[in-house]
């Protein structure tokens, strides 16, 4: 098992792809954060207040905005990495070996967890870089240091429930170019699409009868219902606000957040899991 695990980072370092991803990842971090900045001095400009502008874009400030530059790529790379081993049949020569099929499995998951740290950690570090030379690095004492540590925790829980997803559709599918298609389809079009007419459905056509009946109501408690909440791509942006870890507004959808993603981790687990061992490798 550490052998295979070995070979699947000496594989995944081999890939230029990875460390392409990773530089335009950093450097959209560190865009984004130049941009949001002059967005606000913009916007001082435009009421005449441009001498009373300070930037509030610290270097410590700007760690958590700049995370969510890592996703798309973490996405693109894990969706190449899995169908890859099919299509080179690196997997089909790995099986007759004698290592398990979850073994295989797994030490995927692992490198997939690798790519989100590394990437989110780039991210983190162009922000904060570029947060630096525009406005210092900022308040910075233990307790800052120990929210940035929950933060980036909670962040790499909902990606790597992300990413459990598309290393699932990878095993799944098979094949390289369907796998980045499909993937890049759900991460940008699943909320704003499907999410959006379940939310329709529920709330124009199910609340009303549920709402008619008093027990019922009482059970599921679907006002206002919205599948966002219960899909784990809106958490990385929910865990990437600091005051999730403060403010008792927040502990709810920290609460929620955490099962949500922990499910999706099991659920793709095993869904992708079962369909390898029960599908021949061609």
């Amino acid at each position: 098992m550490f052998g295979l695990i070995k070979s699947d980072f000496y594989k995944l370092f081999r890939m230029k792809s990875f460390y392409i991803c990773g530089l335009i990842a950093a450097v959209l971090a560190g865009l984004g954060i130049f941009a949001a900045n002059a967005m606000d001095k913009m916007q001082y400009a435009m009421y005449g207040l441009e001498d009373m502008f300070i930037s509030q874009y610290t270097g410590v400030y700007s760690l958590a905005l700049g995370l969510g530059s890592a996703t798309l790529f973490i996405t693109i790379l894990v969706s190449m990495f899995v169908p890859g081993e099919f299509k080179f049949g690196t997997i089909k020569n790995i099986v007759p070996s004698g290592i398990s099929r979850m073994g295989i499995y797994f030490s995927k998951f692992i490198v997939t967890i690798f790519i989100s740290v590394a990437y989110s950690l780039l991210c983190a570090a162009a922000a904060f870089i570029t947060g630096c030379c525009l406005a210092g690095v900022g308040d910075f004492d233990r307790n800052i240091f120990l929210d940035i540590l929950e933060i980036f925790g909670l962040f790499l829980l909902a990606q790597i429930a992300l990413q459990s997803i598309f290393q699932m559709m990878g095993f799944l599918i098979r094949s390289t170019g369907w796998t980045i298609g499909v993937n890049i389809a759900i991460f940008a079009f699943l909320p704003s699409m499907v999410l959006t007419l379940i939310d329709f459905a529920v709330n124009s056509w199910l609340a009303p009868v549920v709402a008619s009946v008093d027990w019922l109501n009482s059970w599921l408690k679907i006002e206002n219902f919205s599948s966002n909440d219960y899909w784990p791509l809106p958490y990385l942006s929910e865990f990437s606000n600091i005051d999730i870890l403060h403010m008792d507004f927040f502990q709810p959808i920290l609460t929620r957040g955490l099962i949500v993603c922990a499910v999706y981790i099991v659920i793709a687990t095993v869904i992708g899991l079962w369909t390898f061992k029960k599908r021949d490798i061609d």
